[in-house]
């Protein structure tokens, strides 16, 4: 059997059965199907088309994000809610029924989720202080309590140095 594709692209396929030295051949031609004119006239649609598209992309962006900052906010209410004060709580609750009234809406569009993104990830922000600073100052109590010190990153990579130097000599 051989296959034989020409610079048209255009296929040649032989095959010839050694036994009875039978040979058949075919060849496959591409063919889209489409005329010049009906091309011509998709390609002119999907220019025509291309702001929709690109809104819609938008609008499907933004409510991925706004989904995965809900999605956070909610579980950082679910894990920390003994962390955060009541007030935080309940306005980041409120954030989080707030965007998810406005992805499910669709009303306003981009402009309401992108709103909906800044206030959810503002307020999701500011309750997320509250439960990193307790955690902040466990590690700088446990480190002093250990007698450890924080040196700075120059001070680190100075000390590195001389010790890579002083192992090469």
């Amino acid at each position: 059997m051989t296959f034989d594709i020409d610079a048209n692209g255009i296929l040649n396929v032989s095959a010839k059965d050694k036994a009875t030295n039978k040979e058949q051949k075919i060849t496959i031609q591409s063919s889209t199907g489409l005329t010049k004119e009906e091309a011509e006239k998709m390609r002119t649609e999907a220019e025509s088309h291309a702001e929709d598209d690109r809104r819609r992309m938008e609008e499907v962006e933004a409510r991925n994000r706004l989904d995965g900052i809900v999605y956070q906010a909610e579980k950082m209410v679910r894990e920390n809610r003994d962390k955060i004060g009541e007030a935080d709580a309940k306005s980041l609750e409120a954030a989080i029924e707030d965007a998810k009234k406005a992805m499910s809406e669709g009303e306003g569009g981009t402009a309401r989720l992108r709103s909906a993104t800044r206030t959810s990830s503002a307020t999701a922000q500011g309750c997320g202080g509250a439960v990193q600073v307790p955690a902040r100052r466990r590690e700088q109590h446990r480190q002093a309590r250990l007698g450890l010190e924080q040196a700075p990153v120059a001070d680190l990579h100075r000390a590195a140095v001389a010790t890579r130097r002083s192992r090469t000599t």
